[in-house]
């Protein structure tokens, strides 16, 4: 390989670089700012076998065990935290990461809402709204539920994150 290409690929891959380091900062200074950025949540369903119905067999290892109201609708989530977001007696549970941003929500096992045994409202939900979480009303998103209330979840912050609007 002549100079000239081993000066290019040098010149390529130092742009690379830096285009790479300008990105994280913005990134870190938006997560610095408390500001929600857009992550994609994971939600896992974990087989049977692996968890039994308490909660000693889930790792909440660095995280604070709270209790949120179902229809809490302030849209205010604590850092490091979980929460169970299942309506009734379904365990879902909602994570949360330094900046309180949900990051990781697990079940065991999906229940269907059941309109003739459950107190749902006239509209197919729990509550009558949902939380309003900051960075999930623009222009183009609204709030919606990681687990849908046809599926049991809850209206708390815990349970919405931004989508895109209808």
């Amino acid at each position: 390989m002549n100079r000239k290409w081993k000066v290019f690929i040098m010149f390529v891959l130092l742009i690379s670089l830096l285009a790479g380091c300008s990105q994280s900062n913005a990134i870190n200074e938006v997560v610095e700012k408390n500001e929600p950025i857009k992550k994609e949540i994971v939600v896992e369903k974990i087989k049977e076998e692996n968890i039994e119905n308490n909660q000693e067999n889930l790792d909440f290892n660095g995280y604070t065990l709270i209790e949120v109201d179902g229809g809490n609708l302030s849209g205010h989530r604590e850092p490091n935290v979980v929460v169970d977001i299942g309506f009734g007696e379904r365990e879902y549970w909602a994570f949360t990461n330094e900046y309180g941003q949900l990051v990781r929500v697990i079940a065991k096992n999906v229940i269907l809402q059941n309109d003739n045994t459950e107190d749902v409202l006239s509209t197919g939900r729990y509550f009558r709204d949902e939380a309003k979480v900051p960075g999930t009303e623009s222009l183009d998103l609204d709030e919606g539920h990681v687990i849908a209330d046809s599926l049991g979840g809850v209206s708390n912050a815990y349970n919405i994150t931004p989508q895109e609007s209808i």
